[in-house]
């Protein structure tokens, strides 16, 4: 699930509008999974200091792009 949210912050240029007060719906229609894995998910990108937690949406930490995309070549 971490890969999926990954991959969509950067096709979305580092910001996605879903957040831990998202409904269920919307982190399902986005991403395909539940809202729990969701948030177990971003926690741990959060504890990896990858991305930053707010009420509606999670961005990418400045720099983690760029590593990101290095990574993926």
């Amino acid at each position: 699930v971490g890969d999926k949210v990954l991959q969509a912050l950067r096709e979305s240029g580092g910001y996605l509008p879903l957040g831990d007060k998202s409904s269920a719906q919307e982190i399902k229609a986005r991403l395909g999974v539940s809202k729990s894995a969701y948030k177990q998910a971003i926690g741990r990108l959060y504890k990896r200091e990858l991305i930053s937690i707010e009420p509606f949406a999670i961005r990418l930490q400045p720099g983690v792009a760029a590593t990101l995309a290095q990574n993926a070549t």
